[in-house]
């Protein structure tokens, strides 16, 4: 059994994703998120007296458009409605279901296996300690899918001890360290097969109180007790800086690729703040020497890899509706003015994808399409590309 440390988790869950999740919220850019657990409520107004505008399901997308950070609502688009959910409902990362399949234990009196993964919802029995269970599967909310005499329910993971755990030994130190991985997770037990408690971000600074014997560390974040895996943790200086150096930019560019990730520094392992859409406009502020550009995206700043910025302004491909009626011939050379332009099979944006080419790429332009379209040689394959991407 996990010594009473361990056991601690299941009064703080609420308060560490509290903390972590109005933490990494902006206040003043949209940004799409995900409900973290079914039966969450939406409301027609900031408070539990507003009555219920929807219950959605875990995973369920919405747009973050503001966030209060002294009442802890925050505003959402659903399906191009307004409501109001708890902050710590939501999560900037895709809900998550992991298989498994390992027996455990029940660790604590008096536990409800429920219908679904949620306090909202009722429960099925009510588990002794002691109890075996089957464990079917992991949420990225901290539930666990069980099986108790082939009956499937739901159990918070801090209620499950897995079989396989062996208390290892430690020693008690006291320093500080920070995350190294965006994403690392801090655990309710020193295993992997522990529930997380939490995604942490990157950088994130955690006091460091106990060394275990099979590799993780007992950890205090914000007085929070949990367990990271010792590779993921840094001590010595804040995980903020980097070796790297700054010049000067300016001017207006435009993101080429769905989902470019708009980071809170120039690393892939730096918390991402929202994922941008292709077109969005950036004021260049800074150029790094590992390939990033500083910007800014409606006044808030950040930084994005500079493969992911063109320069000038965007031009959309037209809509898959669009159906070249007539062609000319052409015999020019050009280059690829932006990244990640799609080369298609036929001559519109719904034509299947062959390849893709970045910004520089030669072409050789043999037709023109009455649609904006060219039919183009490029590295050695025949397909076409929109116009407005070849200068």
């Amino acid at each position: 059994m996990r010594k009473h440390f361990f056991r601690t988790f299941s009064s703080l869950v609420l308060v560490v994703v509290l903390l972590f999740s109005v933490a990494s919220i902006s206040a003043s850019a949209e940004y799409t998120a995900y409900v973290v657990s079914d039966g969450t409520i939406a409301r027609t107004g900031p408070g539990t007296t507003y009555s219920i505008f929807v219950v959605l399901n875990s995973g369920t997308k919405v747009t973050v458009v503001e966030m209060n950070n002294s009442t802890g609502w925050c505003k959402v688009r659903i399906g191009g409605n307004t409501a109001y959910i708890h902050c710590w409902s939501l999560n900037p990362e895709p809900y998550t279901i992991t298989p498994a399949n390992f027996t455990a234990t029940i660790n604590t009196n008096g536990v409800a296996m429920r219908i679904a993964p949620s306090n909202a919802y009722p429960a099925l029995a009510t588990l002794a300690k002691g109890q075996e269970v089957t464990v079917v599967e992991e949420h990225s909310s901290g539930w666990c899918g069980v099986l108790v005499n082939s009956i499937p329910g739901f159990v918070y993971g801090s209620y499950v001890t897995p079989d396989t755990y062996r208390p290892p030994t430690s020693n008690n130190v006291n320093y500080t360290a920070y995350v190294n991985t965006a994403g690392t997770a801090i655990r309710v037990g020193p295993d992997a097969a522990f529930a997380s408690m939490m995604a942490l971000p990157y950088g994130t600074e955690v006091n460091v109180i106990m060394e275990l014997s099979n590799g993780w560390d007992g950890v205090l974040i914000n007085g929070i007790p949990g367990f990271i895996y010792s590779s993921y943790l840094s001590n010595g200086q804040p995980m903020d800086s980097f070796n790297i150096t700054l010049s000067a930019a300016s001017g207006t560019g435009y993101i080429n690729t769905e989902g470019t990730a708009f980071r809170v520094a120039p690393s892939t392992a730096a918390a991402n703040m929202i994922s941008l859409p292709k077109g969005t406009e950036v004021q260049l502020v800074s150029q790094t020497s590992n390939g990033w550009y500083g910007v800014t995206v409606n006044s808030i700043p950040g930084f994005v890899y500079g493969v992911f910025i063109s320069t000038g302004t965007y031009t959309a491909e037209p809509e898959a509706k669009d159906v070249a009626t007539s062609v000319v011939a052409a015999n020019r050379t050009g280059t690829i003015n932006t990244n990640m332009v799609p080369v298609h099979s036929m001559p519109g944006s719904g034509a299947p994808v062959i390849n893709t080419v970045n910004a520089g790429t030669p072409v050789t332009v043999i037709g023109d399409y009455s649609n904006g379209y060219c039919q183009v040689m490029v590295n050695g394959v025949l397909g076409c590309i929109y116009g407005a991407y070849i200068s």
